[in-house]
């Protein structure tokens, strides 16, 4: 059953390049490296709105690690961090997946740090649904859903 949420983040009504303005919540990390890729980056949510240092010290005493992805999920929408990212500067795009849900509430937050519009689109196959999810830079979401028979039929048109 597929549990990956396919997204796309863009910022609106800005020249700017996506890649200068995120940099700092960029992350490397060479452990994610696949053989063809020479800098793995991705969106770390957690430099967004970061985990707080308690609750790794709560989980790590022998708690359940499920009240971490419960925090995960209250506070960035979904209960892990970002992968498979490709970041297309041609594009001003940033494409990467998340765990069953878009990042809603990370993606709110960074508008807010960055003081910029922003637009996630993103495709979920198990829910088969697609959206488009916009937020200002002073953080008021707006959120369309749509089934994803209805966008095929569309296209077909």
């Amino acid at each position: 059953m597929p549990n990956h949420c396919t997204n796309s983040l863009q910022l609106l009504r800005s020249k700017k390049s996506i890649l200068s303005v995120l940099k700092k919540y960029i992350s490397s990390d060479y452990s994610r490296a696949l053989f063809d890729q020479l800098e793995p980056m991705y969106l770390d949510l957690n430099k967004i709105k970061p985990v707080p240092d308690g609750l790794y010290r709560y989980i790590f005493n022998g708690r359940p690690r499920s009240i971490l992805s419960k925090w995960k999920t209250q506070h960035w929408g979904t209960s892990r961090n970002t992968y498979d990212t490709v970041i297309s500067e041609e594009e001003n795009t940033i494409y990467f997946s998340t765990m069953w849900n878009p990042p809603f509430r990370a993606i709110q937050d960074l508008a807010k740090l960055i003081k910029l519009d922003l637009r996630l689109t993103y495709v979920d196959g198990e829910n088969k649904w697609v959206g488009v999810f916009t937020t200002t830079k002073s953080g008021k979401p707006k959120n369309r859903v749509y089934p994803i028979k209805y966008v095929v039929a569309k296209l077909k048109k």
